[in-house]
C-alpha cells in the first residue's frame, strides 16, 4: 500500500455512537497505530452542518492528529447522492435532515486546519 484513506467522523465517543451505531475508540487506535507505522495518510473529515462541524469537534480532531503522519486532509462537506439506495433496499434513510456547511463555513474550517500546518483540500 502506498496510501491509505482514514475518515474520522466524530471526536465525542457518545456521539459517534449516536450518529454512526459505533464507538470510535478503535477507529482512534488503528488510525494512532496507521501513523506510526508511517503509513501515507489521506484522512477525510466529513463534514456534516451542526454536528461534525462544529468548532468543539474540530479542536478536538486537530488535538488528536497533530503530530501525525498526514498527507492531505480532506475536508468533505456532507451530500445525499446515495439515499435512492436505502429505497432499493427497502430501508429508511436516516440522514433527511442532514446538510453540508455553507461556502463561508467550509473556508473556516480549512483555515481552522491549515493554520496549524495541514494540507487542506475541500472535497475528495
Amino acid at each position: 500500500m502506498d496510501l491509505f484513506l482514514y475518515d474520522l467522523k466524530l471526536m465525542d465517543a457518545s456521539l459517534h455512537k449516536k450518529y454512526t451505531g459505533q464507538d470510535n475508540q478503535l477507529i482512534l487506535e488503528n488510525f494512532r497505530k496507521l501513523s506510526a507505522s508511517g503509513g501515507n495518510i489521506n484522512l477525510r473529515i466529513p463534514l456534516v452542518e451542526d454536528i461534525s462541524s462544529q468548532d468543539i469537534n474540530l479542536k478536538a480532531t486537530i488535538d488528536f492528529i497533530q503530530g501525525m503522519n498526514i498527507s492531505l486532509i480532506n475536508l468533505l462537506p456532507y451530500h445525499s447522492i446515495g439515499s435512492n439506495k436505502y429505497t432499493k433496499l427497502n430501508r429508511k434513510y436516516q440522514g433527511e435532515s442532514f446538510k453540508a456547511p455553507t461556502e463561508q463555513r467550509l473556508a473556516e474550517i480549512s483555515q481552522l486546519f491549515s493554520k496549524k500546518g495541514f494540507n487542506i483540500k475541500i472535497g475528495g
